[in-house]
């Protein structure tokens, strides 16, 4: 295989992709600690008894159980595996650092619920992030507020881009439960979610119209009637910024910026009307946590902010950085929806990097567990499981006492069908 350079020259590359020069390299010092394995195998003597003990300590690999004859791709093995090794103990020190800076931001959290005399100072955001059908971590994370005492109406405020936006909405309206059932109802209908749909995968509209009518509406006296902000992140169609949108006072509705918030909008399809501008999806422009420490601190108060990420942490690291490939797929259909969500993958690894630099707040990241859902999965039982895994991990990371029994919404139309 040959890739054409910019000097016009051709660059060699090897079947796996690799630069051939590289690949060769790699493949010789394979080759060659092979090599030298077995010759110390095979030597006799008070020598060979020395280049086997030396064998078993070098660098060249650390297996002291490796048959007496090995080949390259035996060591080519080794060597992933001690990668991995190395990889795992790097997670393990990274989580360690995201728990210590969580740990405060719990601490507040719980100091809101009880009303104690040291949160008076404090201003407390709840920031959650966009991610497709991997929402319903978020949802069971906001669900555990509630069951936890935390309700909307203890923080400050509220904000939400996409999914992230979704659990928030009913978190705000007391309804958590309700809106946890939309993922495992309404997004794995096919009226919703269709691959072969080129214009739009995701029907934001069928959520919409649960929002505002029927068993699943939400509770917007409720929400204007809590002191508590809520801002829904929108992107301007054409544009490259997300704006917030304070719900309580948008137009049309409230349910409109929501509904905008999660719309993938593909090709032609239609924005959302959004006090008079078109909009898409909160999580597909820019938007730096920056923004909300200028925006919100204030002077004389201490900021926290949590930060609900819908996505487990070890998927982070598997998060790709920025490349061409990415965005050389086509804008339509499910490779134009993966182009979206991988752009909103990117965004998310810059905020988390971000996150880690701010010094003058506290800001902390609420992993979910990692229960397998992706961006476009519709598996109702899959959801089911993830939320009431993360409702009780979220549980666990706050050091509260576990309820007995989790049990999720059951629609009326299911309660029926379940008796017939």
């Amino acid at each position: 295989m040959e890739n054409p350079q910019p000097d016009g020259q051709k660059k060699k590359l090897a079947p796996t992709g690799a630069p051939l020069e590289e690949f060769q390299f790699y493949q010789d010092r394979f080759t060659g600690m092979a090599e030298r394995h077995n010759k110390r195998a095979n030597a006799k003597g008070k020598r060979g008894l020395a280049d086997r003990i030396a064998d078993r300590q070098s660098k060249d690999g650390d297996k002291p159980t490796r048959p007496k004859r090995i080949t390259a791709e035996y060591v080519m093995q080794e060597q992933a595996e001690r990668e991995n090794r190395d990889r795992e103990r790097m997670l393990e020190e990274e989580r360690k650092e995201w728990d210590k800076m969580l740990a405060p931001v719990i601490k507040i959290l719980k100091q809101k619920r009880d009303n104690s005399a040291e949160n008076k100072k404090q201003k407390v955001i709840i920031y959650a992030m966009g991610g497709g059908m991997r929402g319903p971590y978020g949802a069971g994370q906001v669900l555990a507020l509630d069951e936890m005492g935390l309700t909307a109406d203890k923080i400050d405020v509220l904000i939400g881009a996409s999914a992230g936006m979704a659990d928030l909405i009913y978190y705000a309206s007391g309804q958590t439960y309700i809106g946890t059932s939309m993922y495992y109802d309404e997004c794995t209908s096919p009226e919703f979610i269709n691959l072969s749909r080129i214009k739009q995968v995701l029907d934001v509209s069928i959520v919409g119209k649960a929002m505002r009518s029927g068993e699943k509406a939400v509770d917007q006296k409720r929400i204007m009637e809590i002191p508590t902000e809520v801002y829904a992140l929108n992107t301007p169609v054409g544009g490259t910024d997300a704006k917030l949108v304070d719900i309580k006072t948008a137009t049309p509705d409230m349910i409109a910026p929501i509904e905008a918030s999660m719309n993938v909008r593909l090709l032609k399809a239609p924005g959302i009307d959004v006090n008079g501008i078109n909009m898409e999806d909160g999580s597909f422009g820019s938007f730096e946590i920056q923004r909300l420490i200028d925006k919100f601190q204030e002077p004389g108060s201490e900021l926290t902010i949590l930060v609900l990420p819908n996505i487990p942490f070890r998927k982070l690291a598997e998060v790709p950085e920025p490349n061409r490939l990415v965005n050389q797929l086509p804008d339509s259909g499910v490779l134009g929806t993966i182009k979206k969500f991988a752009r909103i993958s990117q965004e998310l690894r810059k905020t988390m990097q971000d996150c880690r630099k701010k010094q003058d707040v506290n800001i902390g990241i609420l992993w979910p567990p990692d229960r397998g859902l992706d961006t476009l999965d519709a598996d109702p039982d899959l959801i089911k499981l993830a939320v009431a895994d993360t409702i009780r991990d979220t549980i666990k990371q706050f050091g509260e006492r576990q309820p007995e029994k989790v049990e999720l919404y059951i629609t009326e139309k299911e309660r029926q069908r379940m008796a017939a």
